[in-house]
């Protein structure tokens, strides 16, 4: 179970979906065969000022159905800063999110994760 701390963690399931949290419950989804899903870690969040939404995910198996995984990640180096992109079409200087350390929120995630609500990115925003 993971939201995930990184920028871009990609898996690809093939026969079975994937599970979520909507409405604090695990919702099983649907997924074409063949599909790519791309999770947004953390660390996008913050990098899109919130417009791209990490968020808990999980790998569902059953007993009677093939599934095959593969996940691939992607963090910068935890000396790196990382803040919102600005993208020009904001009109005020407000962000949600400030600048982080990423091994210092990597530090924090790994500290307080997993919980219930997403609380580790609390840590960067405003």
């Amino acid at each position: 179970i993971s939201a995930g701390p990184g920028i871009l963690p990609l898996t690809a399931y093939i026969k079975l979906g994937p599970g979520f949290i909507k409405d604090m419950k695990w919702l099983t989804v649907q997924w074409p065969v063949d599909a790519l899903l791309i999770n947004v870690g953390d660390l996008m969040e913050i990098l899109s000022n919130g417009r791209f939404r990490s968020s808990w995910h999980r790998a569902v198996t059953q007993r009677d159905v093939e599934r095959f995984s593969v996940a691939l990640f992607y963090n910068p180096p935890s000396e790196a800063e990382i803040e919102p992109l600005k993208d020009g079409k904001s009109n005020n200087n407000h962000h949600g999110y400030k600048k982080v350390v990423v091994g210092e929120y990597l530090q924090n995630y790994y500290k307080i994760s997993p919980t219930p609500t997403k609380q580790a990115i609390k840590f960067a925003q405003i």
